[in-house]
């Protein structure tokens, strides 16, 4: 086996060029792969980091509804303060707390935007609330049961890239015409619209938009998260009889923890088989230049297939021969494109974190990634090379001996 392998090597280096263009298709392919998967599996290991945070004990209920405000073809209903109330009659619900997001003209620094505002109850609810959706501060304080005209604000409006002059604690900005003294800034969360959020107490958002009683989410707290599935069911059956309707017209949903990580799974993993699906035409297009070289070579070295054939080397020598070059030709793309993934994963990731101030973007690297992606090159290589490989074997000795 030693003896075929060496064989093998010496034949791709007598090749060089040949070689070298025959993995460039297995290395893109390898590389797309292997940079995506790196990638997809980092967002999917900080999603659980941020789930765990927000603990196993807690339910979050929101309207169901389309771009058209309607679930299930009718008019969805907002959850309310009297929706909270039926919840909180429910046997082991410990907390109850809703809050509000809507958008707002924010002017700062002369500048004027339209971000996002969230309105929290500043009550024995607030705590939870701040956990559930991962609020953590910098800087400041949080706000407190009396606050008027205090916010907290997101980091971004820290940030020279995007505030020609950035806040600090203590600076006042202009809110739908209204100031308002920031008394916390929120720790970077790596996306935009939550780096641009201003949270303020409900009162003071009821002031500014009119919000009445209505909630846009709900946020339980249950006693024993044994219970939580049990809780779930009697809050939605409660629910479904408070707003009079039936299953099949319901217009809000209950969601666990695991429901909603699942949720995100779900639509990471079907992103991911698509991107990687496109990047398996590369390793296709890669796989057929590896056949292609084989049968070149095969054609090119028929003379020498015949001498060894006539010297006593058996058809599956031949044929482990012309399998075990394929596999090196796959297996140096695959090398060449874990390195070049890796890197681009890393790159990103550094990119990333630069431009959001965030550790959320990371490159997931370990050594089944990397030893996975070598053997499936590997493996697209000899898979590519079988049926050069078979038809060498099957030559005839003298009719290859004869051949010029």
């Amino acid at each position: 086996m030693i003896g075929l392998l060496k064989l093998a090597w010496a034949n791709v280096k007598n090749a060089k060029v040949r070689s070298l263009l025959t993995i460039i298709g297995i290395f893109i392919g390898i590389t797309a792969v292997v940079a995506l998967i790196s990638l997809g599996q980092g967002l999917q290991e900080n999603i659980n980091d941020q789930f765990a945070q927000i603990g196993a004990d807690k339910l979050f209920i929101q309207t169901t509804q389309d771009a058209f405000g309607t679930a299930g073809g009718q008019i969805t209903r907002p959850l309310t303060d009297r929706d909270m109330d039926v919840i909180r009659g429910v046997r082991g619900v410990d907390l109850v707390g809703g809050y509000n997001i809507r958008t707002a003209t924010v002017d700062v620094s002369q500048q004027r935007q339209f971000n996002f505002i969230i309105g929290l109850p500043v009550d024995e609810a607030y705590d939870m609330l701040r956990e559930s959706t991962t609020l953590a501060l910098s800087e400041g304080r949080e706000l407190r049961d009396g606050d008027r005209g205090r916010i907290l604000v997101g980091h971004d409006y820290t940030r020279r890239e995007v505030i020609q002059t950035p806040v600090e604690l203590g600076d006042r900005i202009t809110i739908n015409d209204e100031r308002f003294t920031i008394v916390g800034i929120v720790e970077p969360a790596g996306n935009p619209p939550d780096d641009r959020s201003v949270w303020m107490t409900r009162e003071d958002m009821d002031r500014l938009v009119g919000l009445g009683d209505d909630v846009e989410a709900i946020v339980v707290q249950v006693r024993n998260e044994q219970e939580i599935l049990r809780v779930a069911e009697d809050i939605e059956r409660a629910l479904l009889s408070h707003r009079g309707l039936r299953e099949e017209n319901k217009d809000f949903t209950v969601q666990t923890p695991q429901e909603l990580l699942d949720s995100f799974g779900t639509i990471l993993l079907t992103v991911q088989i698509v991107l990687i699906g496109i990047a398996l035409i590369s390793l296709l297009v890669g796989g057929i230049g590896i056949m292609n070289t084989m049968y070149t070579a095969v054609l090119e070295r028929t003379k020498e297939i015949g001498v060894m054939k006539a010297i006593g080397a058996t058809p599956r020598q031949i044929q482990s021969i012309f399998l075990i070059e394929a596999g090196i030709l796959g297996l140096m793309g695959g090398a060449v494109g874990v390195l070049l993934g890796l890197g681009i994963a890393k790159g990103i990731e550094y990119a990333g974190q630069a431009a959001l101030n965030t550790d959320f973007v990371n490159a997931w690297i370990s050594w089944e990634l990397i030893a996975g992606s070598l053997v499936f090159a590997m493996i697209t290589g000899m898979a590519s090379g079988y049926l050069p490989a078979r038809a060498a074997s099957k030559q005839n000795a003298v009719e290859s001996l004869r051949y010029e």
